[in-house]
């Protein structure tokens, strides 16, 4: 009987008269162990969530081995390929996905289960008016940042300069050059 992992078996004739021809052997490997559970990262991601860019990268897929996965409970599983599952095959917003590997055997690992939001939509434009109401501050005002999505940041440049990251929803008056 053979014993997981790599067995040599030798073969002979044996003829009715007790004669022996010379041995065939071969080399096999016996894998009666599944894969190790899928473990995966997201490429590209900001606080959870990815663009059009990156997706999810399988980090332990066993050589030889090829992978399938289903999105939001689908019947029907896609096959994967490579190490990437790109960001482009996902859907917009939460994806609850489905990972197994199988190995070059034909034996399943254990399910993966991982949620993914894709967001590939730009925010809105946001709004940016004078802490006064005019097109004219003091030292003492701001300018009010408005309509943000939530949790997102915000930059802003002056006059074609560096971009520079925002703080809170208003950017002081001392920000700005002082004239006209």
């Amino acid at each position: 009987a053979l014993v997981s992992g790599e067995n040599r078996v030798d073969l002979h004739d044996l003829d009715a008269a007790g004669n022996a021809s010379v041995a065939s052997n071969i080399t096999v490997r016996q894998d009666l162990d599944a894969p190790d559970l899928l473990r995966t990262h997201l490429e590209g991601d900001r606080n959870g969530l990815i663009s059009t860019q990156g997706g999810v990268v399988l980090d332990n897929l066993e050589v030889g081995a090829t992978w399938k996965y289903r999105i939001n409970g689908e019947s029907d599983w896609h096959v994967g390929s490579g190490s990437l599952l790109s960001a482009n095959d996902l859907l917009e917003g939460r994806n609850d996905l489905t990972l197994v590997q199988t190995d070059s055997s034909g034996h399943d690992s254990a399910v993966l289960s991982i949620t993914v939001t894709r967001d590939s939509q730009a925010p809105d434009r946001p709004d940016l008016v004078t802490s006064n109401g005019l097109p004219l501050i003091n030292a003492q005002g701001s300018l009010l940042v408005h309509q943000l999505e939530d949790q997102a940041t915000w930059e802003y440049r002056i006059d074609g300069g560096e971009w520079i990251a925002g703080q809170g929803d208003a950017l002081a008056a001392g920000a700005l050059h002082e004239g006209i």
